[in-house]
């Protein structure tokens, strides 16, 4: 119950919207972070990263347009997340056409530097993919970079279960209390992005 309170609202703000057609879009895939060896390692992308991923292809395959991969070296290194999310992508269908987007570190930054992209392919509309609970800040910050694209917002999932199933709903465990930090670090970043400087 506290997540769907906390996380809950921030899911159910943005539904799920595709143009009539892909002429002059691309589906983009916000990286969700990556998954780590036991030395530390990223060895590839993480479950929300993946869920993203598996939802642009979809995405770009029906509206027949390229798919843009946003994530950087987010704590430094070589490893670039776009790089390993275009991997993926590739396994999952390799007639979709990638374009990578590797120099960002954050939500600000993926929609910053995506806006250069847009501006350089021509591309008018953009299909933002990430999770439901991450779609009102990057919404947010793509009206920023973005102003003159149209905006469609596809979650790739959603955390929070809508419904209420009995007891069951109302008892803790380690899932929802990750949902719920989840909700709540998306309020602090709303937060800071309104008073923080462009």
């Amino acid at each position: 119950m506290g997540s769907a309170l906390i996380t809950g609202p921030l899911e159910d703000m943005y539904e799920d919207s595709l143009p009539a057609d892909g002429s002059r879009a691309a589906a983009l895939v916000l990286s969700g972070g990556s998954c780590y060896d036991r030395y530390g390692r990223a060895a590839g992308p993480g479950i929300y990263t993946t869920e993203r991923v598996v939802r642009g292809v979809i995405i770009a395959r029906k509206l027949k347009c390229p798919v843009i991969m946003s994530g950087g070296a987010v704590y430094g290194g070589e490893y670039r997340e776009a790089d390993a999310m275009a991997r993926l992508a590739a396994d999952i269908d390799p007639s979709v056409r990638v374009i990578c987007e590797r120099k960002s570190r954050t939500t600000r930054e993926n929609l910053k530097f995506t806006a250069e992209i847009a501006k350089k392919e021509g591309i008018r509309r953009i299909v933002l993919v990430t999770d439901a609970y991450h779609m009102p800040r990057s919404v947010r910050c793509a009206r920023v970079y973005m102003p003159d694209i149209e905006l469609f917002t596809f979650a790739s999932a959603r955390v929070t279960d809508p419904k209420f199933r009995g007891l069951t709903s109302l008892l803790p465990d380690h899932g929802s209390f990750s949902d719920s930090c989840a909700g709540l670090r998306e309020m602090l970043g709303i937060a800071a992005y309104s008073v923080l400087p462009k």
